[in-house]
């Protein structure tokens, strides 16, 4: 549970109601308890580091004067345990071991630092137009299954250990370096949307996922024109020529219309 304190000047956030969490609150709004300094109340979009945050204020709430009602504040938040992220940026190691976040999603521009989000409990991100500025960014993730990225070029380990991952869907991606992706046991699906190939820099970015040679086998999603193209590309050509992964349109499958956690492409 996440415990807030919001005053005009000064911001401060409880991962928890322990012993220096203020007692009483003045409206709890799913998981969220506010304590309420002034007639503000915000909506939490970033945490930063150092325990200050970035929100949406809510003029006037509670305490009469036609603010907004503690319904119509739970209709503007995110669900419980849902993070989303405005900011444009997410600092190095921001939320690191979280095991209350259950989602996260980043719409908008955004360079996410390193290590942000290693060793977290979510099951899923969307975050289709981001970029990966660090190493280890999403690693050691124990419950994701689905991740909606932008770019990570030249960024190592960022995906790595994740045990119950089993898609990733990459929009902007220009390369996939060193061991990105080792070490996923049921990473069976890999969508790549850009125009042109996305460089393999190596075939250890599959090391120990069912891609392998002596995996069980994966399906690379990438846009029909280019097809023939990761088929021939170095260290592709190696990845598709062991015989139980294939290489699939784009088009025509759930990936035309959908992203990979089942957000729908508008």
């Amino acid at each position: 549970m996440a415990v807030e304190r919001l005053t005009d000047y000064t911001r401060r956030i409880w991962t928890g109601l322990g012993p220096d969490a203020p007692e009483g609150h003045d409206i709890q709004v799913n998981d969220v308890i506010y304590y309420m300094d002034s007639s503000e109340c915000c909506i939490v979009t970033n945490v930063h580091p150092d325990g200050s945050i970035d929100c949406e204020t809510l003029p006037d709430v509670g305490g009469g004067g036609g603010g907004y009602t503690v319904d119509e504040i739970a209709s503007r938040s995110e669900p419980s345990g849902v993070i989303r992220i405005t900011a444009e940026k997410v600092a190095g190691t921001a939320f690191r071991t979280n095991d209350k976040i259950t989602r996260v999603e980043i719409p908008g521009t955004c360079n996410i630092g390193e290590a942000a989000f290693e060793y977290c409990a979510f099951t899923s991100i969307f975050a289709p137009n981001s970029t990966l500025t660090g190493n280890n960014t999403l690693s050691n993730n124990s419950k994701v299954t689905a991740m909606v990225l932008g770019s990570a070029n030249n960024k190592q380990y960022w995906a790595r250990y994740c045990a119950k991952l089993a898609a990733i869907d990459l929009s902007r991606v220009g390369s996939l370096s060193t061991q990105c992706l080792m070490g996923n046991p049921v990473l069976t699906a890999l969508i790549l949307r850009p125009s042109s190939v996305v460089s393999l820099v190596t075939t250890n970015v599959f090391q120990s996922t069912p891609f392998t040679s002596s995996g069980s086998g994966g399906a690379l999603y990438v846009p029909q024109d280019m097809i023939a193209a990761y088929q021939n590309a170095t260290n592709w050509a190696t990845i598709l020529s062991y015989p139980n992964n294939q290489i699939l349109p784009i088009e025509g499958s759930i990936y035309e219309t959908q992203y990979a956690d089942g957000t729908p492409i508008v």
